[in-house]
């Protein structure tokens, strides 16, 4: 509560996936020897289970001005609603609770996940589509900062970012960069060392990040992103300039 409900609040974030939570759950543990002595198979628990418990859509009623869309709900408010649910079997009818224990409780886990030797939890975040990942990874990397800080949570726990997908592109940016640095003197040497002319050199080198600055306004007014094909673009333009 303290840390999804936050999160799910930055501006571009989609979905976040909760991993080492312990979750209650409806647990259905069914008795084998009452199930062969009543003659039901779990073939026949499991398809009434799911049968029963659904959310269908109804379609939409017109009031005037307003629109109102009705949904057909059909799902299990209550334990009791589960054991009293009716499974045919060969004497007739007889209820889930009379061939299962029908429990809500933390699952037995087979597994623990650990960090330094302390039980941690793990959440990975998905931002929106069309959402700038660098813009929203910054934003909850702030957000975690601020997090931390709230008394209810510090010093009882801290967070690790174990993947961030906007440090790597921000690396691919800066590397991208210094490479055009480096390929730009290289290419202007070699240029100079065979054209014997300063001035022709100048025209070419200067070509090189004039066309690169252009092709960045058009990419910013079209509304395209700074990603791999973009880049890869850019590269293979440069080198056409060269040409």
């Amino acid at each position: 509560t303290f840390i999804q409900r936050p999160l799910d609040r930055v501006d571009g974030v989609a979905r976040i996936d909760l991993f080492g939570v312990d979750r209650k759950e409806v647990m259905v543990e069914v008795d084998q020897e009452r199930l062969r002595s009543r003659g039901v198979s779990m073939g026949q628990i499991v398809s009434t289970l799911r049968s029963d418990n659904f959310v269908l859509a109804g379609g939409y009623v017109r009031e005037g001005a307003k629109k109102f869309y009705v949904r057909s709900m059909a799902r299990y408010t209550t334990l009791n609603e589960i054991e009293n649910i009716q499974i045919r079997s060969k004497a007739g009818k007889v209820r889930l609770g009379e061939l299962a224990r029908v429990t809500y409780d933390v699952p037995e886990e087979s597994w623990e996940q650990r960090i330094n030797g302390k039980p941690a939890i793990s959440f990975g975040i998905k931002q929106e589509s069309g959402a700038n990942v660098v813009d929203v990874s910054e934003l909850v990397a702030a957000r975690l900062k601020e997090i931390e800080k709230d008394p209810r949570i510090a010093g009882h726990a801290s967070f690790n970012v174990m993947f961030n997908q906007g440090f790597f592109i921000k690396e691919s940016v800066r590397n991208l960069r210094q490479t055009g640095l480096w390929g730009s003197l290289f290419a202007a040497l070699v240029l100079l060392f065979y054209l014997r002319t300063v001035r022709m050199t100048a025209i070419i080198t200067l070509a090189i990040p004039l066309c690169i600055m252009i092709t960045m306004t058009v990419l910013y007014f079209i509304n395209w992103s700074l990603n791999v094909v973009t880049m890869m673009g850019l590269m293979v333009g440069v080198g056409l300039v060269v040409d």
